[in-house]
C-alpha cells in the first residue's frame, strides 16, 4: 500500500466529506458537519496521546519486571562482591516494583488506558451520529436541496440533536464508556427515529446514495485493509506483524527451552554445570511470559479477528446496497449498517478495556 493511500485510510476523509461525489454542490450540506469536526478532531487528539501513553507505560512496566525476575534468576550465578549483589538486588527490587505499579495504574479509573477508551468512545460516537442522522433523514434531505427554507430545518434539527449527544451521554465519556461496553447497550441514538420512505429513487437521492457509500462503505473498507496489510501510524507495526513477532518468540523461547532441557540430560557430556542450566531455562521462559503479557495487553490477534469479520461485513453490506433498486431497500442497508458499526464499536471496547499490562 503506498503512502498516499496509507494516510488516506487513517485521515478520516468520512468525515470531511473528502470524495468528489460529496463534494457535490447541491449535497455537500448534508455530509459536511463543521459542528462535529471540531469535538471530533480533539478527542482523536487526546485519543492519539492516551492510546501511545499506554502501549508506552505498558511496555515499560512489563520490561522492568522481566529485568527484575531475570535478576533474580540469575543472581545465584554472579561471583561478585556481597556489597555489589546487595546493591544490584537492591535495584531490580526497585525495578520491580516500578514495574508492577505502572501495571497497576493501568487498572485505575483514569488511567491512560481509560483515557484512551473514553476519548475513543467520544470521536465514534461522533462519527456514527453523522452517519446515522444522514441515514435517518434522508428523505428529508432529498427535499433540503431544493428548498432552502427545509435545509435550514434540517441543519438547524441536526445541530440541536449533536447539542444533544454532547450535553448528554458525551458530557462524561467515561461514564458513558461503562455503559457502552455493558451487556445490554442502549442505543446511543433513539431520538433521531428514522423518518418513513416513499417514492422511486430519483437523481438527487441516488447522488446521495453515491456519496454515502463512498464515504461509509467504501472508507470503512479501506481502513479495514490498510489496519491489516499496512503498518499503523507511529512507530507500532501492524497488527498482523505483532501477531507474527509474538507467535515468532513463542516458538523460539519453546525451541530454547527443549534444548536446554535436552542440554540437562546430558549435561556431564557438555560440561555445563546444571545449575547454569537451570537459570537459562527459568531466563527463557520469563521471556516467553513477558511476551505473552504484551500480547494481551495489545490484544493483536482479537483486532485481527475484529477487523477481518468488520471487513466482511461491510463486503456484504456493498453487495446488498448495489442489489437494492428501490429507496426503501437501499435505506433499509444503509441503516442496519449503522446498527452494525455501533455493535463493531462497542466489541472493540469491550477488548481494550479488559487487556491487561500486568507481569
Amino acid at each position: 500500500m503506498s503512502a498516499t493511500a496509507n494516510n488516506n485510510a487513517y485521515g478520516n476523509i468520512d468525515l470531511r466529506a473528502a470524495t468528489p461525489a460529496a463534494r457535490d454542490p447541491k449535497i455537500a450540506f448534508a455530509f459536511e458537519f463543521p459542528e462535529l469536526l471540531g469535538p471530533f478532531e480533539q478527542a482523536d487528539a487526546d485519543a492519539a496521546r492516551a492510546r501511545d501513553r499506554n502501549r508506552n507505560y505498558g511496555f515499560f512496566g512489563v520490561l522492568l519486571v522481566l529485568v527484575a525476575l531475570l535478576y533474580a534468576g540469575v543472581a545465584p550465578l554472579l561471583h561478585v562482591d556481597e556489597r555489589v549483589k546487595l546493591v544490584l538486588g537492591s535495584v531490580a527490587a526497585s525495578m520491580g516494583l516500578l514495574g508492577t505499579l505502572l501495571g497497576v495504574s493501568g487498572l485505575r479509573r483514569k488511567s491512560q488506558r481509560r483515557l484512551w477508551l473514553s476519548a475513543r468512545l467520544k470521536t465514534e460516537l461522533l462519527r456514527l451520529f453523522h452517519f446515522h442522522f444522514i441515514a435517518a433523514r434522508l428523505p428529508q434531505i432529498e427535499g433540503a436541496v431544493e428548498d432552502p427554507q427545509i435545509r435550514a430545518a434540517y441543519l438547524q434539527e441536526r445541530k440541536a440533536a449533536l447539542d444533544r449527544l454532547l450535553a448528554g451521554d458525551l458530557r462524561d465519556p467515561d461514564a458513558a464508556l461503562e455503559a457502552v461496553i455493558a451487556p445490554s447497550a442502549p442505543d446511543a441514538f433513539s431520538d433521531v427515529p428514522p423518518q418513513l420512505v416513499q417514492g422511486p429513487i430519483s437523481s438527487v437521492s441516488a447522488a446521495l446514495f453515491t456519496a454515502w457509500k463512498e464515504l461509509r462503505l467504501d472508507w470503512q473498507l479501506r481502513y479495514c485493509e490498510a489496519k491489516l496489510t499496512a503498518r499503523s501510524p507511529g512507530r507500532w507495526l501492524g497488527l498482523h506483524r505483532q501477531e507474527l513477532v509474538f507467535s515468532l518468540v513463542a516458538w523460539i523461547c519453546i525451541a530454547f527451552i527443549v534444548l536446554l532441557h535436552i542440554g540437562h540430560l546430558g549435561e556431564k557430556l557438555l560440561h555445563i554445570p546444571g545449575h547454569v542450566l537451570e537459570a537459562a531455562v527459568i531466563t527463557v521462559a520469563l521471556i516467553a511470559l513477558a511476551a505473552r503479557v504484551l500480547e494481551d495487553g495489545a490484544k493483536p490477534q482479537r483486532e485481527v479477528e475484529r477487523y477481518e469479520q468488520y471487513r466482511a461485513k461491510i463486503k456484504v453490506a456493498r453487495q446488498r446496497f448495489d442489489a437494492a433498486n428501490d429507496m426503501q431497500t437501499k435505506l433499509e442497508v444503509m441503516r442496519a449498517f449503522e446498527q452494525v458499526s455501533q455493535e463493531e464499536m462497542r466489541v472493540f471496547l469491550r477488548t481494550h478495556f479488559n487487556a491487561r499490562y500486568l507481569l
